[in-house]
């Protein structure tokens, strides 16, 4: 239960906090938005991958914090990394801004250095959020 609803605090954070300092506040439904979509999201994905991940550590005497919390980071993101896996279709060219400089991130369907990078990002911002979903599920689960 607190891995699940810690995501979707962490997730509005990470639209509110930018906003807010950059003067462009997000209207209050696009956070509801945000909000829900990461507890549904982030309850499907300890449901279906968190929870046996756990059962099978436990099962081999193995659930230290730090192994449960790299599994969190690990299955954090699995999906994301299958979801988003830069190859595209022939053809397909993309360019964008990264940190302050324009460059590309596919070139003919080929990731760029960049494209890899951005890719990387991606999953390091998956991992983080399975890593404090484990992190909660591991302090819950201790006070037990």
């Amino acid at each position: 239960m607190g891995a699940t609803l810690v995501q979707p605090v962490l997730f509005s954070l990470w639209f509110i906090v930018p906003g807010h300092f950059a003067a462009f506040p997000l209207a209050s439904n696009w956070i509801f938005v945000a909000f829900v979509a990461a507890l549904v999201i982030g309850a499907a994905g300890v449901a279906l991958l968190g929870i046996p991940a756990f059962l099978v550590l436990r099962r081999f005497d193995m659930a230290s914090a730090g192994r449960i919390m790299a599994a969190g980071v690990l299955l954090g993101s699995l999906p994301a990394a299958i979801i988003g896996w830069p190859y595209r279709f022939h053809g397909y060219t993309s360019a964008g801004n990264w940190f302050g400089h324009y460059v590309q991130f596919y070139v003919d369907g080929v990731p760029t250095f960049y494209g890899w990078l951005s890719y990387a990002q991606g999953l390091a911002l998956f991992g983080i959020h399975g890593l404090v979903g484990a992190f909660a599920f591991y302090q819950v689960w201790r006070r037990q």
